[in-house]
This record gives C-alpha cells, structure tokens and sequence, in this order.
C-alpha cells in the first residue's frame, strides 16, 4: 500500500478530492437534470463522505516523506473545519440554487473526523510494518 501511495505525486490527491468537492457543492447542478431519489439525510451522508476523503488525503500528503510521520493532526483537522465552513458561505453568497445549512457544515466536520483518524490509523500501521 505504501508503495502504491508513494507513486502518485504529493498532493494529487487531495487537489482531486478538492476539485471533486468544489463540483458537488457549488455547481447549481452537478448531476444535471438527471434526480437521483436518496433516502432522507443522504445528503448529510455525502458530505460526511467527502470531507473524510479531504482530511485522509490531506493528511496523508501532508505527512508524505517524513521520518516520524503522525503529525499535522491539528492543522488537517482545522483546515477541513474551515474548509466545509467556507463551501457552506460560499453557497449562501454565490447565490446558484444551492443552499447553506449548518447540518452541512456539521456532516463536513464529522466526516474530517473520520476520514483523520482512518488516516492515522494507517499511518501507524505503515510505520510498524517499515520499523
């Protein structure tokens, strides 16, 4: 798994989880007119999903190449926190159809949360298989 992560260049993925994130939430329309029918809160279940995909790859990119890694838990977490804060504004202001809800904001930064931890946890198991 280590070797796999390390051929993809620093940082892709958390600019592609971006990228992906940016579409879904701003974009008036990421699916078209195309009505996907979802059980009620899967919305709050995307988000979750989302952010957790941000502060994993985040995480992982931030602490690529360091000798102790494990670090940067903080600032991955408040990054995240901040990020999922600024979508939420950014939809209230922009004004396309979308809407802001602090439950948004609320399923971004439990899915960081999750998606931190999960990163931890294989950091450390790529740290004790390579020690």
């Amino acid at each position: 798994m280590q070797k796999a992560i390390e051929k993809i260049p620093r940082y892709l993925m958390t600019i592609v989880v971006t990228g992906v994130i940016y579409y879904m939430t701003l974009f008036p329309k990421p699916f078209g007119d195309v009505r996907i029918g979802l059980f009620p809160g899967a919305d709050k279940v995307a988000h979750g999903l989302m952010f957790a995909a941000f502060a994993f790859c985040l995480h992982l990119d931030l602490n690529r190449g360091l000798s102790r890694p494990g670090r940067f838990v903080g600032l991955t977490l408040a990054v995240s926190i901040a990020f999922g804060g600024a979508i939420e504004l950014a939809q209230k202001l922009m004004a396309l159809g979308r809407s802001a809800e602090w439950l948004d904001w609320a399923a971004d930064t439990v899915g960081a949360a999750v998606g931190l931890w999960l990163s931890v946890q294989l950091l450390k198991k790529m740290e004790s298989s390579n020690g």
